[in-house]
């Protein structure tokens, strides 16, 4: 579905009769939006959702607008409120899969802020979460197994990669038993985070092998997102063995289809990575040029990334 289908199609059905079909309508429309990488709709229909879904009293709603729009919005102490809200809900109302989307999330605002520790905390909870009933099993394993995927990625940020790639290929290992389509953009995120553990160990004939299966399926899907991660780790790559031309052509492709909504790679690792090269090519005014950046990005990112853990977590 394209967006301009996608918003008519939204326009169509705020028109309709207020239900809880209506609720669950809309929000498979903000899935197929955010599939596409259209997180300004998603948003707004995300928003839409959680009104309605307040007013009907349809608690499932409730958890997941909130969920999604927690994971959307850059403010995340806001985030973690919905979270915590949503937590609330789901396991008033023994809502397994909205309890288990929640502790994860949670733990995604704990990595985003380098509280690795929490973060492991959080996502090892949905790993040993039970009993699953055997009439969820088929909605509840996939959950867990992007959690187990989350956890492989903590363990890429502090340079424990042979855990990282036990976490990351048992998740897509595992995903097959339980996915449906794996053209989207949770399995093409698979791919690249395996493909960046192996980068890190130095394995790039491996890492090459799940691009390339990202690079194919993202042919079809086309989201935005998926292809700067895609440019990011290419350019990594040929940065490690030294094809700086490459690199740089890459890491700049990555930064010109750069979205602040996304989700898989963030513009300071792609710029960082830039700096990298200057420095190593000895184009020092570039570097200085693009240090600057890094500098004036990190600085206008501090108070929407980064608080005061005491405050929130506590």
């Amino acid at each position: 579905m394209k967006k301009y289908e996608i918003i008519k199609f939204f326009e169509k059905e705020k028109s309709t009769p207020d239900s809880i079909e209506k609720v669950e309508r809309i929000i498979n429309l903000g899935r197929t939006a955010w599939n596409i990488a259209d997180y300004s709709d998603t948003k707004k229909i995300l928003e839409y959702t959680l009104d309605l879904a307040n007013q009907l009293n349809y608690k499932s709603g409730i958890v997941i607008a909130y969920n999604a729009l927690g994971s959307l919005i850059k403010d995340q102490r806001k985030s973690l409120d919905y979270f915590f809200k949503a937590l609330e809900i789901a396991e008033s109302e023994k809502n397994h899969q909205g309890t288990l989307f929640c502790l994860n999330n949670i733990g995604i605002v704990f990595k985003q802020n380098l509280l690795f520790d929490k973060a492991i905390e959080f996502y090892q909870k949905v790993i040993d979460y039970e009993p699953i009933p055997e009439s969820e099993k088929n909605n509840l394993m996939p959950i867990k197994l992007m959690t187990l995927m989350n956890l492989g990625v903590v363990y890429i940020q502090i340079n424990e990669y042979d855990k990282a790639l036990n976490c990351l290929l048992k998740s897509l290992e595992n995903d097959k038993d339980f996915s449906l389509d794996k053209k989207n953009l949770n399995y093409c995120n698979k791919l690249l985070n395996i493909a960046m553990a192996y980068l890190k160990k130095n394995d790039a004939e491996k890492a090459l092998q799940y691009i390339e299966e990202a690079e194919i399926i993202n042919k079809e899907f086309k989201n935005a997102d998926v292809e700067t991660y895609i440019y990011f780790l290419k350019g990594y790559n040929m940065n490690m063995f030294g094809y700086y031309d490459s690199a740089e052509l890459y890491l700049l492709n990555a930064l010109k289809i750069f979205n602040e909504s996304f989700r898989l790679v963030s513009k300071d690792s792609i710029i960082q990575e830039l700096i990298n090269i200057y420095k190593a090519t000895k184009s020092y005014e570039k570097a200085i040029k693009w240090q600057d950046e890094l500098i004036l990005y990190l600085r206008n990112e501090i108070n929407q990334i980064f608080f005061n853990a005491s405050e929130t977590f506590l």
